[in-house]
Parts: structure tokens; C-alpha cells; sequence
């Protein structure tokens, strides 16, 4: 699986697409990688100066304790599919 399959999987695998849509920066950590699922225009990912994000919440919540905010999720977030593209990213370089 490479980078780009990797980022649609895990982006159609958050529990709500409100959650991408309401922050300025979304990424989670694959192994040592940073992985960006989105990013706005003008905003710089710095790692140091993002919140980490673990709450599971029903598909209706409205996500607003994220909003504007830059965001590193959980792995535990994603579902099935996700969670399996994010074991085979990290084993396809051995």
C-alpha cells in the first residue's frame, strides 16, 4: 500500500467526515510518520504545537471542541479498514 492509498483509506475510516471538516490541520502518526490527511492552506504543520484527539463519539456529534484546531487522531479512531491500511503501510517496507 503506498502513501496516497494509505490517506484515502484512513480519511474515509474516521468515524465522521466532520471531523476532517472542522479542523485547520488532521494527521495521525503511522510508526515514525506523520501522516496528513488534511491540511488548509497557510497553516504549518508543526508537530510540537498539535493536540492529540482520542474521543469516539456517535456520527452526529458536531465536533466542535476541534474546530480551527490542529489535530493528531488516535489510531484507535479508524475503523476495520483503516486500521488494517495503516499494518500494511508499515509492513510493505520489509
Amino acid at each position: 500500500m503506498n502513501k496516497t492509498e494509505l490517506i484515502e483509506e484512513l480519511r474515509m475510516s474516521l468515524p465522521s467526515r466532520r471531523m476532517l471538516e472542522v479542523v485547520n490541520i488532521g494527521a495521525v502518526k503511522v510508526g515514525d510518520e506523520l501522516i496528513i490527511l488534511k491540511q488548509r492552506p497557510n497553516y504549518d504543520v508543526i508537530e510540537e504545537n498539535m493536540i492529540a484527539y482520542n474521543e469516539r463519539h456517535n456520527v452526529y456529534h458536531n465536533y466542535k471542541e476541534l474546530l480551527a484546531k490542529n489535530v493528531i487522531f488516535n489510531t484507535g479512531l479508524f475503523g476495520f479498514k483503516g486500521r488494517e491500511a495503516i499494518k500494511n503501510y508499515l509492513t510493505k517496507g520489509e
